[in-house]
């Protein structure tokens, strides 16, 4: 087991230089979030946000001095209402989870004792979950009440539970003395990582039965699941590291002990046995902490401005990831360091650096636009052939011309409105036959509204003997399109025959 707290630890630290990064400007482009700071606790400076449920109530920890009351809380913030203290049981608290009935669960310290799992809920306030071990801590909760955490069972060992009702249960290690239980769906699976024999941290899957790792990962590698969602999708993270083996001499023996040196931290995707690497931020550091139902992914990463909130996205994934710091207004004076959950309605909670001080942040969607189908077309009249109403079209001539009248109506000048140059006539209205547009105007209906005449070559209008509707098709010189349609009739064209059969008796 010193062999996992050792390379945990080795990357603790290594991450912790990174949060020490440089800031990222938001990229330029239209902005996909509105950003809203939770602000702090009365008297308190910094602030971070760790889960949201579909309302966008949001749980987390901040600091306090008010009077007697000093040091981290947990607080529950609602729109609106804003940040709301939940207090502790002693000495600390700070919430992790919350599901959409608005229970909170966390971890307390108790006055003169030791951290304890806690629920809380508007009604009966924070109340210790009962469980075995003296030590515990709370994770995750579902919309069952059905909660998660680890603490020291009755052996001692610090293992993952499940509470539900009033019956908890103790969900093992992958053949470790330690493991951890960080997040629970609504079917009451739970992810989390376990230690293994050999001293690897190994992210699991608990099934209802047993606790299953996730994949087969190469040596010196571990991994943590740090959220499943409702369709059973895990993400977590996947650490690497290049180890050596250190020996001392003793005596006449040597001391020898694994040494591991971290080279990089990957974000992942799991789901039906199948383990994605996400990539990273350039940097080559990164985890994902947060999933919605829609499979969508946010988490932290690195590049060279150390660590920054990111976005991945099942539907898109050929996107890759994505710098949130680039989907929120420039100047806004963020730097979004870490995204923790992501609800259903694509609401995004974490925290980062707001002027220089840790905030806790709430992401909204800005509605967006749908791509809308092409503008339909309004219709015009059209007069093929004014002054002949035979409308006669000869398909075989080649420099023959068909003269068409664009008819002006009230609130349509033809001959002001319309761009000549988009014009086209034939079969479907998309044929290339325009030939000019005359320069004058003249009423051809006697409505005493100028009209504008165009002609149009006969062969390119594509038109086949059986036609009976020309179109054309055309836009304003303010780019709406329009279209019209008039009776025609082809030539030459064979004659219908006659029907010969004898109709005697």
């Amino acid at each position: 087991m010193k062999t996992l707290y050792r390379k945990l630890a080795m990357g603790l630290v290594l991450f912790l230089c990174f949060i020490l990064g440089g800031s990222l400007s938001a990229a330029a482009g239209d902005a996909k979030y509105t950003v809203t700071p939770l602000g702090t606790l009365t008297g308190g400076t910094y602030s971070r946000a760790y889960d949201i449920n579909d309302s966008g109530w949001v749980v987390g920890e901040a600091d306090v001095a008010s009077g007697t009351e000093n040091g981290t809380r947990g607080f529950i913030w609602k729109p609106g209402t804003g940040m709301v203290n939940l207090g502790s049981l002693g000495t600390r608290s700070l919430a992790r989870g919350i599901n959409n009935a608005g229970k909170v669960v966390g971890y307390t310290k108790v006055s003169d004792g030791p951290g304890v799992a806690f629920t809380w809920t508007e009604s009966e306030g924070m109340k210790e979950l009962p469980l075995a071990g003296r030590f515990s801590d709370g994770w995750g909760i579902n919309d069952s009440d059905a909660v998660v955490g680890y603490g020291l069972n009755e052996g001692g060992e610090e293992h993952g539970f499940r509470w539900a009702g009033a019956t908890e249960i103790d969900l093992g290690s992958l053949g470790g003395s330690l493991s951890n239980a960080y997040s629970i769906n609504g079917v009451g699976n739970v992810v989390g990582y376990s230690a293994t024999a050999a001293g690897n941290a190994r992210a699991f899957y608990w099934d209802g039965t047993r606790m299953n790792p996730l994949s087969v990962l190469a040596d010196d590698q571990d991994s943590i699941a740090n959220r499943i969602n409702n369709h059973n999708q895990v993400v977590g993270r996947i650490d690497q590291y290049y180890c050596e083996e250190i020996c001392i001499p003793n005596g006449a023996t040597n001391e020898c002990y694994l040494s591991c040196t971290p080279t990089g931290a990957q974000p992942f995707f799991w789901e039906s046995g199948v383990m994605k690497e996400l990539g990273t931020l350039e940097g080559g550091f990164g985890e994902a902490l947060g999933i919605n139902d829609a499979g969508a992914v946010v988490g932290w990463s690195t590049n060279g401005q150390g660590k920054q909130a990111f976005l991945w996205e099942l539907a898109n994934e050929n996107a890759g990831m994505v710098n949130l710091n680039g989907l929120i207004a420039a100047g806004s004076g963020w730097v979004l360091r870490t995204a923790t959950a992501i609800n259903n309605h694509g609401q995004i909670v974490g925290y980062g650096d707001l002027y220089g001080v840790e905030q806790a942040f709430l992401l909204t969607p800005i509605p967006q636009e749908d791509p809308k189908d092409p503008e339909q077309p309004f219709e015009v009249k059209i007069d093929i052939h004014p002054w002949n109403h035979h409308n006669l079209i000869n398909r075989h001539s080649w420099w023959g011309l068909v003269q068409i009248a664009i008819l002006s109506e009230a609130g349509f000048d033809a001959p002001k409105a319309v761009d000549r140059e988009s014009l086209s006539f034939g079969q479907k209205g998309d044929e290339n036959s325009l030939a000019f547009c005359m320069p004058w105007k003249m009423d051809v209906n006697g409505d005493r509204k100028k009209d504008l005449i165009c002609y149009f070559y006969e062969r390119s209008s594509g038109f086949q003997c059986g036609d009976t509707l020309g179109t054309l098709k055309g836009k304003t010189v303010e780019g709406e399109p329009f279209g019209g349609q008039d009776k025609v009739k082809i030539a030459p064209c064979p004659l219908p025959k006659k029907d010969n059969k004898y109709k005697g008796k």
